[in-house]
């Protein structure tokens, strides 16, 4: 029985390491470029919430706080802004009073792979599993990172989190992925566009 050989591939950005598995980058490029993605959607529309003292006064709406979206979701923030954000957290219940302060800059912490398996609930009649609150938020910061890179970064940045079981739908659309990479870029997008709309 003949072996076939593991074609080696180079990071799409350096060109010098090797890809990690599943994703376009090597592990420092990987960093870089979940940290630029954040930067940029951070520095969106957060200059008109800072609070008299010069703060930004951020929420991260998380209906589990301990999930590996949320827990980057907080760690980005506070690395990307440091003292200068003052980050609460805020449950399903309490994003409706969120939403309605104006002071205060609320950000969902969806990935590509979330927005496009809503996207995809919402083409075959399930409707978007999040609430309607949560995805006309002002701000999502991690639309542009895929769950396996947000895997692999919190790994490598050592951050906890508790690990919660994939529906089907998001397993096999994570399995299409593997087979056709931009897949969960590609249905994110058009989840994104569609809300734009409404």
């Amino acid at each position: 029985m003949e072996m076939k050989s593991q074609k080696v591939v180079n990071c799409g950005r350096c060109s010098s390491s090797l890809r990690l598995e599943g994703v376009e980058y090597c592990s420092l490029c990987l960093c870089r470029v979940v940290e630029h993605r954040v930067k940029k959607a951070l520095s969106k529309n957060l200059a008109s919430f800072r609070d008299s003292k010069g703060k930004l006064a951020v929420v991260i709406a998380c209906p589990d706080p301990g999930s590996l979206q949320c827990t980057a979701a907080a760690y980005l923030v506070r690395r990307l802004l440091g003292a200068a954000a003052d980050i609460k957290f805020a449950s399903e219940g309490g994003l409706s009073k969120a939403l309605k302060n104006k002071s205060k800059a609320v950000i969902t912490p969806m990935c590509a792979d979330d927005l496009a398996t809503a996207f995809l609930r919402l083409l075959i009649g399930n409707g978007w599993m999040v609430g309607k609150a949560e995805t006309s938020s002002p701000l999502n910061i991690l639309e542009s990172v895929t769950e396996k890179e947000l895997i692999y970064y919190a790994g490598m940045k050592k951050i906890k989190y508790r690990e919660k079981e994939k529906g089907v739908l998001k397993q096999q659309i994570q399995n299409l992925q593997a087979r056709y990479p931009g897949t969960v870029e590609a249905l994110a997008r058009s989840g994104r566009h569609l809300l734009e709309k409404d």
